[in-house]
């Protein structure tokens, strides 16, 4: 069986496990019924920080094995061009040579694969990004643009010669061998081409996604702030509204005026307000304050986060190496990351959030609204900008690829 697992109505917050079991009974009569249980399955809601910190170690972590392709690739062309010079002295290779040859084509295949394999998981990676709107629409397009660069058509002359050479036959025509030698050293040549490109597109990517997923972030974080900040002004209004009505209900008790007839009205309206009003666990309901202190420590928490990004993010500006000299370009995106990383960590110093999550664990959802309404206000100040470094990042690294095209 499928299940689905709808989990709207669950206000879940990062950290928080759901725990799934299957229980199954046999149709046993008389009963009881024999039951199973399978094992627990535990589910942890990340958070969106955790999210993009893992696509930046899947990024590199391709970049590491794209580069390990290259070493592998240039070991590959140096044994090519020796074959090739061989095979121009004797054009009928012997069993050793054949060997080699054979060895050489295979690993040829085995780097194309791999190159596909890197360019499909680079491809899911995003996808899962974009589900979770950590990514742009230009990211998976260029994403697109790097799995066309990565995949290698294959060919029939090579592929009729391995067939040659692993079945071991003496019938090996000199033109036909030194013509499939060449296109594999043609081939080989497109591949160093394609790795020195992707492993540029790959560098790029992996920078402009870095700020895109910070600002995505912050974005999604500042729209959770508002809603929490709507909802605690509504709480606020009900308990004001309940203080209110006990005020008046005491009044009336206290009334001597009140006859048997008007009691009974109020007591018919009374009731008639509790068929209507939301029952208990109905999502429709307003959330309570403690939950609402619940999600607020985890936006906190998810603040924090993005403070530690931010961090990592300027310590390797710093450590990068700049394209052909830095320009001012690069020294401004510098200062703005700084300047981003100081209005956070004020922020954060201040405490709005934490302390917004203290009052609604208190029951004052009225300050509570006060300090989520400031939090609010100093995000969109820092969104502004980690939103102008990432559009001065994505117009000098477009100048830089322009200068390179030329």
């Amino acid at each position: 069986f499928d299940l689905v697992l709808d989990a709207a109505d669950l206000e879940l917050v990062p950290g928080d496990v759901i725990e799934l079991a299957a229980v199954a009974r046999d149709n046993r009569r008389p009963l009881p019924s024999g039951t199973a249980r399978s094992r627990v399955l535990r589910l942890l809601v990340p958070s969106a920080g955790e999210v993009l910190a893992r696509q930046s170690e899947t990024t590199e972590e391709k970049q590491g094995e794209l580069a390990e392709m290259k070493n592998r690739e240039r070991e590959l062309a140096a044994d090519l061009d020796r074959l090739s010079r061989e095979l121009m002295k004797n054009p009928v290779p012997d069993w050793g040579r054949q060997q080699e040859m054979e060895e050489a084509i295979r690993r040829q295949q085995r780097l194309r694969e791999e190159l596909d394999r890197v360019a499909r998981e680079l491809n899911e990676e995003l996808d899962r990004l974009a589900r979770s709107q950590l990514t742009s629409p230009e990211q998976l397009r260029r994403a697109e643009e790097l799995s066309e660069l990565l995949q290698m058509r294959t060919s029939d002359n090579l592929k009729n010669l391995l067939e040659q050479l692993e079945e071991g036959t003496d019938r090996l025509e000199p033109g036909e061998v030194s013509r499939a030698l060449q296109e594999a050293q043609h081939r080989q040549l497109d591949m160093s081409r394609r790795l020195d490109a992707a492993l540029a597109a790959l560098d790029r990517m992996a920078q402009e996604q870095e700020m895109e997923g910070m600002t995505a972030l912050l974005e999604q974080i500042m729209q959770k702030q508002q809603e929490l900040a709507e909802q605690s002004r509504r709480l606020a209004e009900d308990q004001e509204s309940d203080q209110e009505s006990d005020r008046e209900g005491g009044e009336r008790d206290g009334d001597p005026g009140e006859t048997g007839e008007d009691a009974g009205d109020r007591e018919t309206t009374d009731a008639d307000e509790g068929e209507n009003a939301p029952p208990e666990g109905d999502p429709a309901a307003e959330p309570s304050a403690e939950d609402l202190a619940r999600r607020q420590e985890a936006l906190s928490r998810e603040m924090e986060q993005l403070r530690e990004q931010l961090e990592a993010a300027l310590e390797e500006m710093k450590q990068r190496p700049p394209e052909g000299g830095e320009d001012g370009a690069e020294a401004q995106q510098r200062e703005d990351l700084q300047k981003a990383l100081e209005q956070l960590e004020e922020q954060l110093a201040e405490g709005d959030m934490q302390e917004a999550a203290e009052q609604l664990a208190q029951l004052s959802p009225e300050q509570a609204a006060e300090l989520q309404q400031q939090a609010l206000k100093d995000m969109g100040s820092l969104y502004h900008v980690l939103l102008q470094t990432q559009q001065a990042m994505q117009m000098s690294m477009e100048m830089n690829q322009a200068v390179s095209l030329r």
